[in-house]
């Protein structure tokens, strides 16, 4: 919705000040806040520095998959400016998987094949 108030993401941090601002206002309600990202942008992560900045404790999941898998996904996603091409997704897989190989993960979760709800929900919940 911000794009359709007339906010334009940050040249360099994109939309990581109003994520920033919202992700606080939540956890004023909140005890815990789920914040979903691609892992391709470098404000990602800043995101998540500051907040650990700020005290609060983040559980960093990295959800992944093979290439092809995730390419499909990608592909097969709905709505206004989600959709990519076959070219699009394997750049933000590829970008997002170097990019995360760099970070600290306190959990990785292959997410191929059918989904396994309870797995993942158990994994986590064990972090919490």
């Amino acid at each position: 919705g911000w794009m359709e108030a007339g906010m334009k993401p940050d040249p360099e941090d994109g939309w990581m000040e109003p994520m920033l601002a919202e992700v606080m206002r939540r956890l004023e309600a909140h005890d815990f806040v789920s914040v979903e990202v691609t892992g391709e942008w470098e404000s990602e992560y800043k995101l998540m520095r500051r907040l650990e900045d700020a005290g609060h404790r983040l559980i960093r999941v990295w959800l992944t998959a093979p290439e092809d898998e995730m390419v499909q996904r990608l592909k097969q996603r709905t709505g206004p400016r989600l959709a990519a091409t076959e070219e699009e997704a394997r750049g933000v897989y590829r970008r997002g998987a170097a990019r995360a190989a760099r970070e600290h993960w306190d959990l990785i979760l292959d997410i191929s094949g059918e989904p396994r709800s309870d797995d993942v929900l158990s994994k986590i919940g064990a972090l919490l």
